[in-house]
């Protein structure tokens, strides 16, 4: 975690799958992630917003040499992208009756499917 905290830029790609808790732990420090982009994706707790949690990459990752040289060289500009992932994490993780909420509702439907 200490490392995290001491980085700027935390590169996060895919590994069983497109979410991993890299994602998380980058959030958590306060670090800016870069990572292939999500947009696909429906998750829970949403936080995964490209351009506004994380900045997103190709999936063939062609474009990490300008994405990461553009992030490095204006870092301040990303910082808010840092705040806005670990707030948004934060708040998710401390909702414990949404998350509750919110799996209620799955099980719901899946009883009436």
């Amino acid at each position: 975690m200490r490392e995290l905290r001491d980085s700027k830029l935390v590169l996060s790609p895919f590994g069983w799958g497109e979410i991993c808790y890299r994602d998380f732990e980058t959030f958590f420090s306060g670090s800016v992630l870069v990572k292939p982009s999500v947009e696909h994706l429906h998750t829970y707790p949403d936080v995964l917003k490209a351009n506004v949690t994380y900045i997103p990459l190709q999936w063939d990752v062609s474009d990490i040499d300008a994405v990461m040289h553009e992030a490095v060289s204006n870092i301040n500009k990303y910082r808010e992208l840092a705040v806005n992932g670990q707030r948004l994490f934060k708040s998710a993780y401390a909702d414990g009756e949404n998350f509750t909420n919110h799996f209620i509702g799955i099980l719901k439907r899946v009883d009436n499917a």
